[in-house]
């Protein structure tokens, strides 16, 4: 099968497609294979952008960039979030990376 790449703002279209769709009594396979995904795909992306809107999302690049110079520097500024940071870091870096943990 063909790995198709969404982009964040696809991403939560399709989310908000497969709400109505269950919302009108259709059950969450029924309503990912409309949307053309399959049922492990949307259990990850509702995880990852569930109540999210588009804005937030264009701008979550650029949150991981800050967070990780931030961590880079170490600045004693920061002292204090620097451990949440660090915890958002490792939950990025588990998950391969590229991937988002909703706010």
């Amino acid at each position: 099968m063909v790995k198709k790449g969404y982009t964040p703002e696809q991403i939560i279209n399709k989310l908000r497609e497969a709400e109505i769709l269950l919302s009108q009594g259709l059950s969450v396979a029924e309503a990912s294979r409309k949307i053309g995904i399959v049922e492990q795909t949307y259990y990850r992306w509702r995880k990852e952008y569930g109540g999210m809107r588009v804005e937030q999302a264009k701008r979550l690049p650029c949150v991981i960039i800050w967070i990780n110079l931030l961590l880079t520097l170490k600045s004693p500024i920061c002292a204090g979030p620097l451990q949440s940071m660090q915890k958002f870091r490792y939950i990025l870096d588990s998950r391969g990376g590229d991937n988002r943990e909703s706010f």
